[in-house]
């Protein structure tokens, strides 16, 4: 009887360890609305927790809106590491978008918000950020996204560079 209750005490333990592990690595190629392991990326503990301590609950409920995008991409960046880049927008409102950029533990590393500037539709709101950090600046019809995450991650170290 007592190995028994051993056993089963060791199995609940590892399943723990395990389920505080994030690897975000099979979200690659896929889509933010793609599950992986019963999760959408944004739902991953492991994210949502980095996400929320970084950037707070309002930008974490502002990108939940951001559903529409590219695939999931994955970049070895010689500073950062092996880390994901998702770029995103609202469904039928494309200039309010979102660049993410996470390692594949889901420690969040930067952040792109972009939007219409209030009462200048030709002009663009971005702010990229990171921890301890942000940037914002406005500029005619521009964004966050590019067609290829390097480009996304040049903007976010150079935005990094200025407030330095």
């Amino acid at each position: 009887m007592k190995r028994v209750g051993l056993v089963i005490v060791l199995l609940q333990t590892a399943f723990v360890v395990t389920a505080w592990c994030a690897d975000l690595s099979g979200f690659v190629g896929k889509s933010v609305q793609d599950s992986v392991g019963g999760y959408q990326l944004f739902a991953v503990p492991d994210l949502k927790k980095s996400f929320i301590a970084a950037f707070g609950s309002d930008r974490y409920q502002r990108i939940l809106l951001q559903m529409q995008g590219d695939g999931i991409k994955s970049v070895a960046d010689q500073e950062l590491g092996k880390i994901l880049v998702t770029g995103q927008c609202e469904h039928h409102n494309c200039p309010n978008q979102s660049v993410l950029i996470a390692k594949l533990d889901g420690t969040v590393v930067g952040l792109c918000l972009s939007d219409v500037a209030p009462g200048n539709p030709n002009q663009t709101v971005i702010e990229w950020s990171g921890l301890g950090w942000s940037l914002k600046r406005t500029a005619p019809d521009s964004n966050c996204r590019s067609d290829t995450p390097e480009p996304e991650v040049a903007a976010f170290k150079a935005a990094r560079g200025k407030t330095m």
